[in-house]
């Protein structure tokens, strides 16, 4: 459920990026954030889909942030990755 949740709203929120959808658009960011920060071992099940869905909203500032932990510091997501 967790993941199929995440999937969805990193799967939509770059369709959401007229003025009309902006506050629709900054909740889902703060959620999916929210979840990979705190949930990112649960979040790992969708593997290279996390990525590819990451890559694809890394534009959004607070994506580009967690892009840079994931890869200069992935102990700060979780401290299984290596």
């Amino acid at each position: 459920m967790l993941c199929s949740a995440l999937y969805t709203y990193l799967r939509l929120i770059p369709d959401h990026s007229s003025t009309a959808l902006t506050s629709l658009r900054v909740a889902e960011v703060n959620f999916c954030i929210d979840l990979l920060r705190n949930r990112f071992s649960d979040c790992m099940t969708l593997g290279r889909d996390l990525l590819r869905l990451l890559q694809a909203v890394a534009r959004i500032p607070e994506f580009g942030q967690l892009w840079t932990d994931l890869l200069q510091n992935p102990q700060s997501l979780s401290p299984h990755c290596t």
